[in-house]
């Protein structure tokens, strides 16, 4: 029994050092670090700036899988993020951002070695923005391999053309989160019925200051 108390902290403790020390292995991945310098340079930074290391850590994650997403996979992974930044739940919405981010990398043909060698380019390569990024991406992946410029020029195209798409203005925002919509809707009454008591009472007093009284015939 004694033995079991004294073993149990230290299985504890080596289980907990394994957990720390792969995260931070993951957090280090080349995938992980182009999800961020994306991010970076996007108008979604404002928001998902506390959790660039979640995204990170779900980038990286996906260098581990042993499948790749569709490209109507990763439709629906940004279309989850879009939502939860609809109702301002970031840390879901860096989750789902950071796991399609990473995803991208198996759709764009090149060398898994070269994505390290992306990392130190892709913010001196220049991004052009895409109307259709998925449609773009599916061709892109019938293509030959890249070079690591090219590649990272395509996936920064990609990826800030994506995260544009996600991207809410703050009338967007209010209207499609439930509490904040109900609170706007609440003000937009309460302000119309303010004037329009304002504005009966100045009719009513410009009135009775306008008003003339017939004193019959000269």
């Amino acid at each position: 029994m004694r033995v079991a108390l004294l073993v149990f902290p230290v299985l504890l403790a080596l289980a907990v050092l394994a957990i720390a020390t792969a995260r931070a292995e993951l957090e280090l991945t080349a995938r992980g670090e182009l999800a961020v310098a994306v991010v970076r340079a996007s108008k979604l930074y404002p928001a998902l700036n506390p959790y660039l290391d979640v995204i990170a850590l779900e980038a990286s994650k996906t260098s581990l899988w042993d499948y790749a997403l569709t490209v109507d996979d990763l439709k629906a992974y940004f279309e989850l993020a879009r939502r939860a930044l609809a109702v301002n739940d970031l840390e879901r919405a860096s989750r789902y951002v950071g796991a399609g981010l990473g995803a991208f990398c198996d759709l764009i043909p090149h060398r898994r070695a070269d994505e390290a060698l992306a990392v130190k380019v892709i913010e001196g390569v220049e991004a052009v923005y895409l109307e259709d990024p998925f449609s773009y991406l599916e061709e892109l992946s019938k293509a030959g391999e890249l070079s690591a410029k090219d590649f990272a020029r395509e996936y920064k195209s990609i990826a800030l053309s994506v995260l544009e798409r996600c991207a809410l203005s703050p009338y967007e925002r209010v209207l499609s989160d439930p509490q904040l919509s109900m609170m706007f809707s609440a003000g937009c009454v309460a302000t119309a019925l303010a004037f329009a008591i304002a504005l009966y009472y100045r009719v009513k007093h410009t009135a009775r200051r306008e008003e003339v009284r017939y004193e019959g015939p000269p």
